[in-house]
């Protein structure tokens, strides 16, 4: 049911996706009135499992396939308005990542599939129930809403395909898009949809349904209900291990694709001919993982890779648009909250209390420095004053480090253990791959966790494109020139009277940048610039002391522990003794410094620090050594990882495994 490109006309997609656009926009000012704060956590939950029991295609011997939605559940366990949000974002990343509907066809699916099939379930369940909360009745509310529900999508997308040769014609009376009339799409459409997958979606909505009446703890914003949570995650990460299903069993059954859903290809084949329409709006869109994977060497594994990409994708957005929408870190719904239609304990929703900044105000103030006078009346900084600029920058930047280590974000609620594991396997990746288009796909995806992570973008890619800059692009500039790789000139610099030998060096008559020379800077700042920022992400996330616990953990040795350790903890020590110094320094001294002087002064603290450093380990060392210190380091381990922990560590290692295989 997911219409492809090219067979609908700008007549039709045009408005559906003004009327997908609407629904959106009323959806997110709904969901924010009507979800209270223990209902929010479920909407990545949703949005995840609709995108995997999609994947599950359902056969009909020797006939088509189709799948469940998973909207019907959604509508009557979270409100419509939260179904047409969660099955959006599920329909939108099926489309632009996996191929699995059209770009241009983003309106209508939706339409269909969100918006439609969301409010009949939510009607129908609401007018069979009549307000039952057990026995028959709700069951039968529930298969009902689901069935009904996703016949609704399916007598849609079949007007849909039927209208097209009507509204839609060349010149000489020949179809531009969808080829079938009313009475041949309208059936062929439904009647699969009544006979198998409606059924498959009233089963799945009933099931689920009656779990969650009976786990009423699921609403209630307790530890029970995040112990519920915890389980419904482990659920879908079983449910992407079992997608691969969706395309062993229509091989079984022998069933072919689903109606309404071929390539251009398949249709010219079956038609003899392909729609001019059709034809030029076909292959609009070239998605970056066509159909799951599936046609690739391992099918079952890239499946469930795709799987779990699938659910890191939709939870990521949703996650964005919880935040978004829930601003104030969790405020309080204004209005009253959507009551589910299965018996649940409601309780008040709680407001997160906002964390002040632990950052101290006078790093936060920009303090003008005193301005002496120099040489030719100039106003200007002392050399000394400078130099106590840059490390009050550097005490700032820990001070920031560690508030955004204990934000509130996605990667801050993480285990350090898998944030490392995540940063050693990414790094890896980018270490293997040879192609720009996967390098830049690692750094989309990083700038996502980076924002969905609250952490400060436009200061965040300042240093990671300084480093990448001075440590990638500069240092690989030079073999960019044909003197080093030979290869196309593309932009000619000097011409010489002719070719010299130098060393082991080959100089042409023409030195100029070659193609083969650009593509390899680009790889090399591309690779500098995804490990920096894979680096920073993980160091902004995590506290300096997790870090150094996970790093145990993973049997890292004793004595570079406690070198990066105290090396970490003394730096800020003797920045501060440094500024101590200046500081007693100038509250002695009357007048300008010359810069001369300021150099001397400066020359004799570092003797001193140097000095100071030296006495300041030996009194260290001894210290230890009178404690117990054997050489072996002992910390407190880490708690039991929770569910959130896994699920969030199966799918960054289903996107790394997919990156490796772009």
């Amino acid at each position: 049911m997911h219409i492809p490109d090219g067979y609908l006309s700008p007549q039709t997609y045009a408005p559906l996706l003004g009327a997908s656009l609407t629904a959106w926009a009323v959806g997110l000012r709904k969901i924010k009135r009507e979800l209270s704060a223990k209902q929010v956590p479920y909407l990545s939950m949703a949005a995840a499992f609709s995108f995997l029991i999609m994947m599950f295609n359902v056969p009909i011997p020797g006939g088509t396939t189709g799948h469940a939605v998973g909207g019907a559940m959604i509508a009557i366990l979270l409100g419509p308005w939260t179904a047409v949000i969660a099955v959006s974002v599920v329909l939108i990343i099926q489309a632009l990542v996996f191929g699995d509907g059209g770009v241009t066809a983003i309106g209508a699916n939706c339409f269909n599939m969100a918006v439609a099939m969301p409010f009949v379930s939510w009607w129908v369940f609401r007018a069979v129930s009549g307000g039952a909360r057990e026995g028959f009745r709700l069951h039968a509310a529930s298969f009902l809403a689901g069935y009904i529900g996703l016949l609704a999508a399916a007598v849609l997308t079949g007007i849909e395909f039927g209208i097209q040769p009507i509204i839609a014609q060349a010149p000489d009376g020949s179809p531009l898009y969808s080829p079938y009339p009313l009475s041949i799409a309208l059936p062929a459409v439904v009647l699969g949809h009544m006979g198998a997958f409606c059924i498959v979606e009233g089963l799945v909505t009933m099931l689920l349904v009656r779990y969650f009446m009976k786990s009423g703890e699921w609403a209630v914003d307790s530890n029970a209900a995040s112990g519920f949570r915890r389980k419904l995650w482990i659920g879908l990460a079983v449910l992407a291990a079992l997608t691969p299903l969706g395309i062993i069993l229509p091989g079984i059954f022998g069933a072919g694709g689903a109606w309404g859903e071929w390539s251009r290809e398949a249709l010219k084949d079956m038609l003899g001919y392909l729609p001019r329409g059709l034809e030029g709006l076909g292959g609009i869109w070239k998605a970056p993982i066509r159909e799951y994977g599936a046609g690739g060497g391992s099918p079952y594994i890239t499946y469930i890779a795709s799987g779990i990409l699938g659910i890191a994708l939709v939870a990521l957005i949703a996650y964005i648009i919880r935040k978004t929408v829930f601003r104030a870190h969790g405020e309080e719904s204004t209005t009253q909250a959507y009551q589910p239609e299965v018996p649940v304990v409601e309780t008040a929703a709680q407001a997160a209390p906002i964390t002040k900044s632990r950052v101290p105000q006078f790093l936060l103030e920009k303090h003008v420095a005193r301005a002496d006078v120099a040489s030719g009346g100039r106003l200007g900084r002392s050399f000394i004053d400078r130099g106590m600029g840059h490390l009050a920058s550097v005490i700032k930047t820990a001070f920031v480090q560690w508030e955004t280590a204990t934000g509130r974000g996605l990667f801050q609620g993480l285990d350090a253990r898998v944030k490392i594991l995540f940063l050693l396997f990414f790094l890896v990746v980018v270490s293997v791959k040879k192609d720009m288009t996967s390098l830049l796909a690692v750094a989309g995806f990083v700038s996502l966790l980076a924002a969905a992570s609250r952490l400060g973008l436009a200061s965040y890619y300042r240093r990671v494109l300084f480093l990448g800059f001075f440590f990638g692009f500069m240092i690989a500039l030079p073999s960019a020139l044909n003197i080093i790789r030979p290869g196309l000139v593309v932009f000619p610099i000097i011409s010489l009277s002719g070719p010299h030998e130098l060393w082991i060096y080959h100089i042409p008559k023409d030195i100029g940048v070659t193609m083969e020379g650009v593509r390899g800077v680009g790889m090399l700042t591309l690779r500098v610039v995804d490990s920096v920022s894979l680096s920073l992400l993980v160091l902004y996330t995590t506290p300096f002391p997790e870090i150094i616990r996970a790093l145990k953990v993973f049997k890292v040795p004793d004595a570079f522990i406690v070198i990066v350790n105290l090396s970490y903890k003394y730096i800020f020590i003797f920045a501060r003794t440094v500024e101590d110094m200046h500081l007693a320094k100038k509250s002695r001294t009357v007048g300008a410094v010359d810069d001369s002087d300021a150099r001397k002064w400066i020359a004799g603290r570092i003797a001193l620090i140097f000095r100071r450093t030296q006495i300041r380990c030996e009194e260290l060392y001894k210290a230890m050594l009178s404690r117990g210190f054997s050489g072996d380091v002992r910390l407190r381990g880490f708690g039991k990882a929770a569910g959130r922990d896994y699920a969030a560590g199966f799918s960054l290692l289903g996107v790394g495994i997919l990156f490796l295989f772009m």
